[in-house]
Order: structure tokens, then sequence, then C-alpha cells
């Protein structure tokens, strides 16, 4: 009895931790090597994504899907393509997730996968809050306008892993401030009113 509600308990920690996550660090990608195919897996993540695109090692595009929110677990066959490397691209409104492949005459062999989101912007009292993680080390830029369109605030930073950072308005005059926060991937604006 003490093993079957230590197992409850530890399948529903995991649960917990995978939903509170926005991307499995698995990735989105299944990979059955012997048979070249890779099978889409979108069911441990918050984000939709809207297209896969598979490149060649020159840049050319070998196939390109819109992909609906509902298409999980869809089965993608490479058997076609010929022997050489591959870049896999999944796109979606808050995600660009790259997987570097490699298609040889028995299998599919997963080499690099490299993921980007889109920063949160949370706007508090007479602060904003940026919060994002990054998988890889990336650039963030944040920069605030007033309603001229002239800057008053820049702020550069190059980060991987957890960025959460609070920026403090109080000195502001009150009116509107538009609030511009750019990735490599990404730039998301926000309007507050002190």
């Amino acid at each position: 009895m003490k093993n079957l509600l230590l197992a409850i308990v530890l399948v529903f920690t995991s649960s917990l931790q995978i939903h509170a996550s926005t991307i499995s660090d698995k990735g989105l990608l299944d990979f059955v090597q012997n048979q070249k195919t890779i099978i889409l897996n979108l069911s441990l993540i918050n984000v939709d994504v809207n297209q896969i695109t598979i490149t060649d090692a020159d840049g050319e595009i070998v196939f390109n899907e819109k992909v609906s929110k509902y298409k999980n677990g869809v089965k993608y066959n490479l058997s076609t393509l010929p022997v050489g490397t591959y870049t896999i691209l999944l796109e979606g409104d808050d995600i660009v997730d790259t997987y570097t492949t490699t298609i040889t005459e028995e299998e599919v062999l997963f080499k690099n996968r490299e993921y980007h989101t889109r920063p949160n912007i949370t706007v508090l009292n007479k602060a904003v809050q940026i919060d994002m993680h990054f998988a890889n080390s990336e650039n963030i830029h944040v920069e605030i306008y007033d309603l001229a369109g002239e800057l008053i605030f820049d702020f550069k930073d190059s980060k991987q892993g957890n960025f959460n950072k609070i920026f403090n308005l109080e000195k502001l005059e009150i009116g509107d401030y538009k609030i511009v926060v750019s990735t490599e991937y990404f730039s998301s604006a926000s309007t507050i009113t002190l």
C-alpha cells in the first residue's frame, strides 16, 4: 500500500511539472530512427505550432506544411529524402523549434535541438516584468517609448537560461508608454498607462 501511494504521488508530481512547463525538454518531435519517421508530439506543451518546414543542407525547402492545432501525433515519413543533413523547423506564434538531423540509408538521426520562445510581458502597477527562458545564448533588448515615439529607456543583455527582470517605472511622468521587448526571433510590444 505504501508503494502504491508513493507511485501515485510521483505520477501526480511528474504530471504537475510537465504541465507547468510550456516546452518539453525532449522536444516536440519524436524520432522513429529505423523507420525514417518523425512524429509531431504536441501533447505536453501549452503553445501552438502553425507550420513545419524541412530544409536540406543547401537551405532549399524540401517540405512545408501548415499544422492544425488539433494535429497531434502526426507522422512524417522522411524515407523519400536523399541521404544528408536536414533542418526541421517548427514555428508558432510563441515558439521557434529547430532540429538538425541526418538521414542515412537506414535511419534518421537526431543531432541537435535549439528552441526559442516569445518573451512574456506583465504590466504591474508602476513596473513591467519580463519573463522568458533562453535555451541557448540569446540577446534581449527592452525599449520604452513615450507617446511621441521618443525612446526614453534602453536595456540590452545577452542571456542563457531563465530571464526574469522587473523594470521600475515610478520615475516616469503620468501617461501612456509603449514597451518593446525583442530577441533574435521575436518582438513583443505592450502599452502601459501610468
